[in-house]
């Protein structure tokens, strides 16, 4: 990581003066800002394809079904009981589901995973020595060090994560990557990992208070360290471009549109016979829409026409079909081409309809 030792010495001086453990952690990310890690611009650029995407979150999953290690650890390393139960107990029973597998972390992560697009056998590869050392890591230290250093490490990746976690979701909503339930396991983690850190941060708070709060310096410095370390493991190449969102690299807001009504036809060609079927579009974007066929339902395709009429005009936007929602009946489609020359027309008139 790039940055000024002065930075980091100044951000230390201000968490170790901090009212409060969240207060610190606070501070550290204001130097661990994850915001500009290398992996998320990387993401964020419009150049880094869904595939590519894919296959960087795709071994991330041995850390989610691992991260519950560490935890236990904690949890081992805390002497009373009610201090146990009133902590980190519930956060390390929510990883396993509860004892329902199929609503563990690794689970949801998983169906998180295919819904990008991940086929199952991808699930049963080796997990990448970088994942597993970055799991190992908070474990080591969870198991030999005093309390306050495993939580408060633990404690700054649910605290850090609260933003990676929406960032996250919000990219793959505005990118149009994977299914309409792709986006819901970082959603619900944005929800519930403030709970979560501070649980684990309660665990350092007496000492805190007392002014013993080396350890949880420590800690907090150690967890942003091998968090940090992690995602730029995960990093396939140098990003290519430094945008903060997807929507900088629109020229006006009218270039991004949701929660729309225009109607339009999708015309799919099929193995028996072309059909067209008419359709809503209810989210437009650079990278596809989100349509709701209308009347007869268009059978299971994986690409398809979004076809536009303006003004006797017809537009065309070929696109390949990431989710078929039997539930909702809508359609995510993304673009397989770039569709911005074309789709000038069309977003004036959205902009309009607003």
């Amino acid at each position: 990581m790039e940055w000024k030792q002065g930075v980091l010495q100044e951000a230390l001086r201000q968490a170790e003066q901090s009212a409060s453990v969240i207060e610190a952690a606070d501070q550290i990310t204001r130097v661990y800002d994850f915001d500009v890690h290398p992996y998320f611009v990387w993401m964020r650029d419009p150049a880094t394809t869904l595939e590519a995407f894919r296959a960087s979150q795709q071994p991330y999953r041995y850390y989610v079904e691992h991260f519950s290690r560490p935890l236990a650890a904690v949890l081992a390393r805390i002497g009373p009981a009610a201090t146990r139960i009133a902590t980190v107990f519930d956060n390390v029973c929510e990883e396993h589901g509860r004892g329902d597998v199929r609503a563990s972390h690794i689970a949801t992560f998983d169906g998180y995973l295919r819904a990008l697009g991940v086929p199952a056998s991808a699930l049963s590869e080796p997990c990448p020595p970088a994942i597993a050392g970055a799991y190992e890591a908070f474990l080591n230290l969870a198991l030999v060090s005093e309390p306050e250093v495993g939580a408060a490490s633990l404690g700054f990746v649910e605290y850090s994560h609260i933003g990676i976690a929406e960032m996250l979701a919000r990219n793959m909503h505005e990118r149009f990557w994977g299914d309409l339930q792709a986006q819901e396991h970082y959603r619900f983690h944005a929800e519930i990992d403030m709970e979560h850190a501070s649980d684990l941060f309660a665990v350092c708070e007496p000492a805190w208070q007392a002014g013993r709060r080396q350890a949880t310096i420590r800690g907090l410095l150690l967890g942003a360290h091998y968090w940090w370390s992690l995602f730029r493991d995960m990093l396939p190449q140098p990003p290519r471009a430094a945008g903060r969102s997807i929507r900088e690299h629109f020229a006006s807001p009218d270039r991004y549109v949701d929660d729309t009504r225009i109607d339009v036809e999708l015309a799919a060609e099929l193995v028996t016979a072309a059909a067209t079927v008419p359709a809503t579009v209810r989210v437009l974007g650079a990278h596809g829409a989100v349509v709701a066929p209308q009347g007869e339902a268009l059978a299971p395709v994986d690409v398809l026409t979004v076809r536009v009429s303006i003004d006797g005009s017809a537009h065309e936007f070929p696109g390949a079909v990431r989710s078929n929602d039997r539930e909702s009946g809508l359609l995510l489609v993304e673009f397989t081409v770039d569709a911005r020359p074309r789709a000038q027309a069309l977003r004036a008139r959205l902009a309009g309809l607003r």
